[in-house]
Formats: structure tokens, sequence, C-alpha cells
């Protein structure tokens, strides 16, 4: 984190929160903004009114977009605590506020593109360790604890899940389910659906459904596979899972035409570059590089258990799935 960082904490006049904005202070780091609902920020320190201040509830998706505007790191301390007693006899009024305030201010922050997201969770998620560190991966809390901190700690678990799911930037998960319904929505959703990120990283689809998959699945993965250190986690979802890798290209990908000099537009990182098409050594490392990617998709599915098809655009891919299906019968 740089002292040039635009920072954003929020809940910063409650305890944690308060804190935090005044040793950022202290530290250097002046360009600070923050949020509360209500109250305003202590002033205990010198600078204070230095700090940009906005007051909002961020259960509003409106206000969630605005505070993480050129931000690019968040303290998200805030926390709706207001029914916490209440949870005992209606868990949803204290937990439903919270996750709603959660999931507004990670996906505004993720449309935001914010660098880097802290999420302060709470000790009810996990075990009491005593002297010893709490891991992440560690079982939710369910013994010795008071009864209305249960709901807190569930609470506080999926919205640890949340913040994962959003860093390794999965845009959209429709869970599987039987049904033509749910079949329209898939093709819906797959017409529709416009990603707001470019760049490939096939490692983590794998790790998501992973995780998120804990029965056996049939999954398909459509990529171009044009990715490199994939393989760790497509060992692990193919151990899992029954896995096919269908590898989806163009035949203007194997070679190029001599075109002499020729501005090339690479859609994932946004840049141009002039490529000289006339050099045969140009021509000869591009189409290496292709099946390179291709033997390399192969041998990596094949090393794990996991079926391949290729696919090209101008094929049918409904001959290549029954030709696929009816090898594996």
């Amino acid at each position: 984190m740089k002292k040039s960082d635009k920072i954003l904490i929020t809940g910063a006049s409650g305890f944690i929160g308060s804190r935090l904005l005044k040793m950022l202070y202290e530290l250097g780091y002046t360009n600070l903004r923050a949020t509360s609902n209500s109250r305003g920020l202590r002033n205990d320190f010198d600078g204070c009114e230095k700090v940009e201040h906005l007051k909002g509830d961020l259960q509003d998706a409106v206000f969630c977009n605005k505070v993480s505007k050129s931000v690019d790191v968040i303290f998200h301390c805030a926390a709706n605590t207001s029914n916490a007693l209440d949870t005992k006899f209606n868990p949803l009024l204290h937990v439903t506020p919270n996750i709603e305030m959660n999931v507004n201010l990670m996906e505004q922050s993720w449309k935001n593109k914010v660098r880097k997201f802290m999420f302060i969770s709470s000790n009810t998620t996990y075990p009491d360790m005593g002297d010893e560190p709490c891991r992440e991966d560690m079982e939710v809390q369910t013994q010795d604890i008071v009864p209305v901190y249960k709901a807190v700690g569930w609470m506080k678990r999926y919205c640890e899940t949340l913040c994962d799911f959003f860093s390794n930037q999965i845009e959209l998960f429709i869970p599987p389910k039987k049904g033509r319904s749910h079949i329209l929505r898939i093709i819906r959703e797959l017409l529709e659906f416009k990603p707001l990120n470019k760049s490939t990283n096939i490692s983590v689809p794998l790790e998501f459904i992973s995780s998120i998959l804990k029965k056996k699945a049939i999954v398909f993965l459509l990529s171009d596979f044009l990715d490199d250190k994939y393989e760790k986690n497509l060992r692990v979802a193919s151990n899992k899972h029954d896995l096919t890798g269908i590898r989806v290209f163009d035949k203007s990908e194997e070679s190029i035409i001599n075109l002499g000099f020729v501005s090339f537009f690479d859609i994932e990182t946004g840049k141009n570059r002039f490529i000289n098409t006339s050099s045969k050594k140009t021509r000869s490392a591009f189409s290496k590089y292709f099946y390179e990617k291709q033997s390399e998709f192969l041998n990596i599915f094949k090393m794990n258990g996991a079926g391949t098809i290729n696919c090209c655009v101008d094929e049918s891919y409904v001959k290549k799935l029954l030709a696929y299906f009816k090898a594996r019968a």
C-alpha cells in the first residue's frame, strides 16, 4: 500500500474504524475517505478535519458506488449492530441488513476496480484458540458461544466467502438445476451477459468449481486455453468432477498471412502493436505458438484424466459433442 493511495475506511465512527483512521493518518496516509451512518468522526487527532467524510447507508448500492469510486484500498469496518440482541428470536433482523450492505459494497468496489478490499470479520466466526492464531479454513464457531452471536458468526463467514468470489473475479454463477426453464436461463445469460473482465485466467473458474460444487458434477470448460499455470487447479477439479475441456479456436489463429506491417489490437490488454508479418521468422513463431498451446491443452487434460474436444468456430459443435459422447459410451 502506497502513501499516495486513496483509502476508504467504512464504519469510521466505530471502535475499530476510528482507531484505524487515526493510525493511518499518523503513518502518513493522508488521502483518506471515511464513511459513517449517522454519527460524525471522532475528532481525536490532529488532521481529522482533512479526512473526506461521507455520511450514508451502505445498504444503498448507489451510495456504495459513490464512496468506492477512485479508491485504491478499502478497509471495510462497518457493521449494522442495531438488532444484534434480537437475533436469538429472529436472526434475520441482524443478518439480512449486514449481508445486503456487504454485498453492495463488494460488488460496487469490484465494478470500480478497487485494488484491495480488506473485510473485518468477527471472532464469533472462529473457535477459541487461546493464544494460538486462527486460520481462515477453520470450522465456524459453534461451541461455548452466546446464542445471539451464532447468526453473526455464520453471517461473517458467508461474507468472507463472498470476498473470495469477488477477488477471483467470478462474474456470473448459475447454480446447477434441472428443467427447461433453467436451460433457457443459461442460454439467455450466454447471449446477453456482458463480462467486465477481458483477461484469461483458467485457474480461477477451476478453483471456483472445486470449492463451490461439493457433489460430483459433469463440468465443461470452454476456452481458447491460451493461458499458463492452470494444471494444478485442473488436477484438483478433475479429481472431484467429470471434467471436459472444449477448446474453441479459429483457423486464422493457425498461421498469419504476409501483409507487411500490420497493427494488431490485443483485446485482453487493450494495447496496439505493430507486427512485421512479412518476416518468415515472425510467421513461423506465430504458428509454433498455436500448435504448442494445442499440444499443451491435450497433454495436460489427458494426464489428469479429463476429456478434450477441439472445435473450430466454423465446425458443427453438435457433431463434435455427439462424437465425443459416443466415444465415451
